[in-house]
């Protein structure tokens, strides 16, 4: 299933990074601070120079005039090939892909009940059940690190995956179900593996906290744009998601990068 969602876009060139969640742009000569909902590095792939798609802020108390949405890999007539950058869309597009009609048997085989289920002291993505009535515990992880076919997570250091990784392991211990799943925002990736190099904590901790009821799934997906882009001026158009495969994940992989 695609999932897509519209709004005022521009493009322009990165700069840098600021605060938290902050970033700065070029649009034309003027440097613009932006929203960027991803706490990530994305060293590989974002740096100053890189194209990128900005959304318009319209209502709500934005401090911003516009989001940073993805960078842009790709032009083509009235389409670009993306790589999404919104941390909070891989929620709202899956929750959304648990249908009959998917293509995919792990949203065949389960049931959206709700988001943010509670779990110890973490709130987490999903809360599904599958067809003998089993409540699962669901994390989602946006994978954006992508080495010579690997998809690599975290791409910076996270204490709280680890400890959400330990609270769906003691979850599972008690009898109880919980899934983590990689997104992997490019179709251009083998399996997926804990960033040892980055994270060595994590890394361990996947390698640790392995249990029959706690589930490891990884699928690679694309992101494009729809409609007229340019610089001077905000053009409507619409961004849109689609899983492409499923592919495995590799807690033990021990090769450092």
């Amino acid at each position: 299933m695609t999932f897509s969602y519209d709004g005022l876009f521009r493009l322009a060139t990165f700069e840098r990074r600021g605060p938290r969640f902050v970033a700065f742009v070029r649009i034309k000569d003027r440097l613009v601070k932006c929203h960027l909902p991803n706490p990530g590095r994305m060293n590989e792939f974002l740096g100053k120079g890189t194209l990128v798609l900005l959304k318009k802020n319209q209502g709500g108390n934005f401090k911003t005039p516009y989001t940073v949405v993805s960078v842009v890999t790709k032009i083509g007539s009235k389409t670009a090939h993306l790589i999404n950058l919104n941390t909070h869309i891989p929620v709202k597009w899956l929750r959304n892909e648990f249908q009959e009609n998917s293509a995919f048997s792990f949203f065949k085989e389960h049931y959206f009940l709700r988001s943010e289920p509670k779990l110890g002291k973490h709130r987490l993505d999903l809360l599904l059940k599958d067809r003998n009535g089993n409540k699962i515990f669901c994390e989602i992880k946006s994978t954006t690190k992508i080495i010579d076919g690997i998809g690599y997570f975290p791409d910076a250091v996270s204490k709280r995956a680890t400890s959400q990784l330990k609270t769906m392991y003691e979850h599972c211990i008690s009898g109880g179900f919980a899934t983590v799943l990689f997104l992997v925002q490019s179709p251009e990736c083998e399996f997926v593996a804990p960033d040892k190099t980055t994270d060595p904590v994590f890394d361990r901790a996947c390698q640790e906290y392995k249990h029959p009821n706690l589930n490891h799934i990884a699928f690679t997906s694309t992101s494009q744009f729809h409609g007229n882009l340019a610089y001077d001026s905000d053009y409507k158009g619409t961004v849109s998601f689609k899983l492409v495969k499923e592919i495995p994940v590799n807690c033990f992989y021990n090769t450092q990068i």
